[in-house]
């Protein structure tokens, strides 16, 4: 499972851009694919509680044509930025992460925005991740060229303390995406908005 041990990689400055930026390794779609990240530990020791760190970031992982890969089984703790920003994300999985006391103002903390309609977030898979008392923004965000993205078994927790103030725990839109056995806790703002067709939730 994730680690949350003293062995972690940490934000330790103001960072314009991500912490870790990932570029699928081929020029073609045959030669990409079949990254893993999995097991690591992120976190900025300038935060606190349920208080982001003072160092800010664009996103730990920054995904570009993630294809056939998967981001598993890492935890993210007090991150002032995106957990995952993903652009083409495909076929992929994002599972098992802990990511607790994260996010900021325009930085959800698992950001899909799907911008270019011929590479969107598609066929992904986000199951049985913790996110907790994140901050800013969205804890999940798709965008509306987003398609088929399934949210299995997630456990979303907000802050106890402010639940009235929390923010969304998924919003955006797109196409034919499933949203089945999430646990929603300690918000009582509006949970979840989506745009687009074909939106199952149960």
């Amino acid at each position: 499972g994730p680690t949350t041990g003293e062995s972690s990689i940490i934000v330790g400055a103001v960072i314009a851009g991500p912490l870790i930026k990932y570029v699928a390794p081929g020029a073609t779609r045959s030669e990409s694919g079949g990254g893993v990240i999995e097991g690591l530990s992120f976190k900025d020791v300038t935060g606190s509680g349920a208080t982001p760190g003072t160092n800010t970031v664009t996103a730990v992982l920054e995904l570009y044509d993630f294809t056939l890969s998967a981001v598993r089984n890492n935890s993210f703790h007090w991150i002032n930025g995106r957990a995952i920003l993903g652009e083409f994300v495909v076929m992929s999985e994002i599972s098992g992460n802990i990511i607790r006391y994260s996010g900021a103002v325009g930085k959800p903390v698992i950001d899909l925005p799907s911008t270019v309609a011929g590479s969107p977030a598609q066929s992904l898979r986000i199951a049985g991740n913790r996110l907790e008392v994140n901050h800013g923004a969205a804890y999940i965000s798709l965008g509306a060229n987003a398609l088929d993205v399934s949210l299995i078994d997630n456990r979303f927790e907000a802050d106890t303390a402010v639940a009235a103030t929390n923010n969304e725990f998924v919003s955006g839109g797109g196409i034919g995406h499933r949203i089945i056995g999430n646990s929603f806790n300690r918000n009582t703002g509006t949970q979840m908005t989506l745009s687009g067709t074909g939106i199952t939730v149960s």
